[in-house]
């Protein structure tokens, strides 16, 4: 199907998931993650590689009991959705959770950094 686009930004619905992680994320060294052209296909965190699992989002949502199956509490995920932004200008993401999140925006060829 196409992408959901609003305004000037498109939102890819295939999103790319690393996980479960139990407790490691804050560990990922963000600054050998640049140059966004491609997704990477593994994730190393720590001493574990983490093979990426791509999955189609519903209604901009994702239920990670579906994609990931059961996993403890304080168990982590990393997304990657690929966002295109059609024309110059401002633009306001929004991002929510039902429990704790952290978003970080990746620019082509730049780490990926905290808004």
């Amino acid at each position: 199907s196409e992408p959901i686009t609003y305004g000037a930004v498109e939102l890819s619905e295939e999103w790319t998931v690393f996980g479960p992680v139990l407790d490691h994320a804050e560990a990922i060294d963000w600054s050998t993650l640049t140059g966004f052209e491609e997704i990477p296909t593994q994730l190393p965190i720590n001493d574990l590689t983490y093979e990426a699992r791509s999955f189609r989002s519903e209604r901009n949502q994702i239920d990670f009991r579906k994609a990931l199956g059961e996993f403890p509490s304080r168990t982590e995920a990393l997304i990657f959705i690929p966002v295109t932004v059609k024309e110059a200008g401002p633009v306001a993401f929004g991002f929510g959770a039902d429990w704790w999140f952290a978003a970080y925006l990746g620019v082509e060829g730049q780490p990926p950094a905290c808004p």
